[in-house]
C-alpha cells in the first residue's frame, strides 16, 4: 500500500514537472523576464546568453512535441 502510494506520488510530480518543463506560455514568460532583468542590468551579456540559449532550446522543444502530437 505504501509502495503503491509514493509510485503515485512519484508519477504525479513527474507529470507537474514535465508539464511546467514543456509550458510554452511558461517558456515565453520565463523569457520576457529574463530580457526585463538583462536591460535592467541584472545580468551580464553571457549569463544572459546562456539563460536564453536554454530557454529557446526548451521552445524548439515544445515545438517538435506539438508536431509530434499533431501527426
Amino acid at each position: 500500500m505504501l509502495v503503491s502510494g509514493l509510485m503515485s506520488l512519484f508519477r504525479e510530480v513527474a507529470r507537474q514537472a514535465d508539464e511546467a518543463m514543456f509550458d510554452e506560455a511558461g517558456v515565453m514568460a520565463e523569457l520576457g523576464a529574463l530580457h526585463q532583468r538583462f536591460e535592467a542590468g541584472l545580468l551580464s551579456e553571457d549569463e544572459f546568453d546562456e539563460l536564453e540559449l536554454e530557454l529557446v532550446e526548451r521552445l524548439e522543444v515544445i515545438e517538435t512535441r506539438k508536431r509530434g502530437d499533431d501527426a
